[in-house]
């Protein structure tokens, strides 16, 4: 079996160390980014509760809102990994 370098990806894409630095440290939030976060999070919540009134109680909506839950994650990670 061959050890792939700490660097290497699975699909063997490096990693540049700065990447990794940024995605193990915490982003302490910068001047305006709270109120991103908050307005993100708030406008996600009137979609939810919309999917929640018009879809039926099943797998996809419980799909449809852990994926909602992922893309508020995401796109705070965005705003705080960007610089």
């Amino acid at each position: 079996m061959m050890h792939k370098p700490a660097n290497q990806a699975d699909d063997g894409a490096p990693y540049i160390d700065a990447e990794l630095e940024s995605f193990f440290t915490y982003h302490r939030p910068k001047e305006g980014q709270a109120t991103i976060y908050a307005e993100i999070r708030d406008a996600a919540k009137v979609f939810a509760y919309k999917v929640c009134r018009e879809c039926p109680n099943g797998r996809e909506r419980t799909q449809a809102l852990v994926h909602l839950r992922a893309a508020v994650m995401w796109a705070n990670a965005g705003i705080a990994c960007a610089e």
